[in-house]
């Protein structure tokens, strides 16, 4: 025997409908790598890469639905207790990359001219050290409106 189909809810007797305005959204992710090796004690290599990225939605007003009398929807097999709409929505996507690489070359010309032995006056001073460096960033934004309801 099917059901009966359930009356048609009634707008304040049953449900709400209340404007918000002032709403706004980010979903944000930030990803980061750092890799840093010594492969002898004269050369030292390092590399850092990070991705982040953000979702923002500004909507100029929102609409929440939610039912006032939940009971009369336990009577039918599917229900919704309450939603919000996002009217007239600005939209923006934004994500960055970048990449940076190292290395440092060191000399101990102090040790290697005196053999492994120390000598007083003749340390780090005489060392020679180089380093290089590259680094990369990129970056884009887009904003658009998602006009009417349904976003």
């Amino acid at each position: 025997m099917p059901l009966p189909p359930p009356n048609r809810p009634k707008e304040d007797e049953d449900y709400k409908i209340r404007e918000i305005s002032g709403f706004k959204g980010t979903l944000r992710v930030d990803r980061d790598i750092t890799l840093r090796t010594q492969l002898t004690r004269l050369l030292t290599l390092s590399h850092k890469a990070s991705q982040s990225g953000a979702f923002n939605i500004f909507p100029p007003k929102e609409k929440s639905h939610e039912l006032t009398q939940p009971t009369t929807g336990l009577r039918v097999i599917y229900f919704i207790a309450g939603y919000n709409t996002l009217v007239d929505t600005t939209v923006e996507e934004e994500s960055q990359n970048s990449s940076r690489t190292a290395a440092n070359i060191g000399i101990p010309v102090g040790e290697i001219l005196a053999g492994g032995v120390p000598i007083t006056g003749m340390g780090d001073a005489t060392d020679l050290q180089a380093s290089a460096e590259r680094g990369t960033s990129t970056g884009r934004r887009k904003s658009w409106v998602a006009s009417g309801r349904g976003f």
